[in-house]
């Protein structure tokens, strides 16, 4: 029991430091939610030392040494080396997903097509509500959907919007044999890792990012997996 708890504490101290949302909890760092409840000082010095590293760039050891200092505890080398593995899946993870949005208006809009996982698929798209905009898009009222899952290669779509199917005018766009015009998306392949040191710069883009985008409110889960 008491090892099985002690794997829970690491892995909810994990998500802490990686800016995720934990099981039980919609929080990620700073909202005081699950992710949040019971934080140590343990915790924090790991924390602490996760920030000097990644967003204050400080080599590792030095990280652990002034959130040593500053704390009076001794920080947990694996919990951070765990931290930026997390954080390099997942900038890798970020390769494979796109926001698709439609800024036209419209009562309705789906997606269907290759970047959805089939034709005769309708996924239905989400309406922005902010004045601010959503997902990065600054034109309130839009329609925006994630599609995330998407191997590397190249992909068709379209919309349907209020019961019609229309193209993107502004994205690339492809004619197919039979005539029809479609928006085209191209996935690129993942950024290769060859060195730890490209490991570690990767990772920390991956945290700058999750830090815009938790503090802009662009974080969120509003997105499809498509279908392997």
């Amino acid at each position: 029991m008491a090892r099985a708890a002690a794997a829970g504490r690491r892995a909810e101290a994990c998500c802490v430091l990686v800016q995720c949302e934990c099981e039980g909890g919609e929080g990620g760092a700073g909202a005081g939610g699950g992710c949040m409840a019971g934080v140590l000082e343990a915790d924090v010095a790991v924390l602490l030392a996760g920030w000097l590293h990644w967003y204050g760039r400080l080599p590792l050891q030095e990280a652990m040494l002034a959130a040593e200092t500053a704390m009076g505890v001794t920080v947990d080398q694996g919990l951070l080396e765990a931290g930026t593995s997390a954080l390099l899946a997942g900038a890798r993870e970020r390769c494979s997903r796109v926001v698709l949005t439609w800024k036209y208006g419209g009562l309705s809009a789906q997606v269907a097509g290759d970047v959805v996982g089939s034709w005769a698929a309708r996924v239905p798209m989400v309406r922005c509500r902010s004045p601010l905009g959503c997902r990065g898009d600054t034109h309130p009222g839009h329609f925006f959907l994630e599609v995330q899952g998407l191997r590397p290669g190249t992909y068709t779509y379209k919309y349907i919007v209020d019961g019609s199917w229309a193209v993107d005018g502004l994205s690339a766009q492809v004619v197919d044999a039979a005539g029809n015009a479609n928006n085209v998306l191209v996935v690129p392949e993942p950024p290769q890792v060859l060195t730890s040191r490209e490991g570690l710069a990767l990772a920390r883009w991956q945290a700058g990012r999750l830090a815009l985008e938790n503090k802009m409110g662009l974080a969120g889960r509003w997105g499809v997996q498509r279908p392997g």
